[in-house]
């Protein structure tokens, strides 16, 4: 399968499918007081590492509609086992 061929078009936008290993490489030990910032890709592979934040609220130029920087910082919900009272997850 041809990972840029699209699968469908939902609104003219074209859907492709992404694979991913699931291992990641290169993150540093998880540090208490230490944040880092990653992708949602990034973030689901590392199994929502509590010390991992994802970008959150795009902040657009109202001309050119880029990406000027984030609201803020989340952290997805992978797991909805932790809506039983284990969010959020926190180093010991």
């Amino acid at each position: 399968m041809d990972p840029e061929k699209p699968l469908e078009h939902i609104l003219g936008i074209p859907v492709v499918e992404t694979y991913s290993t699931g291992t990641v490489t290169g993150l540093p030990e998880p540090e208490v007081g230490t944040h880092l910032i990653v992708s949602i890709q990034t973030y689901i592979a590392a199994n929502g590492r509590f010390d991992l934040l994802v970008p959150h609220g795009a902040v657009r130029d109202s001309k050119t509609n880029r990406i000027l920087h984030c609201a803020g910082f989340c952290r997805p919900m992978l797991d909805f086992t932790i809506l039983a009272g284990d969010y959020p997850r926190r180093m010991k």
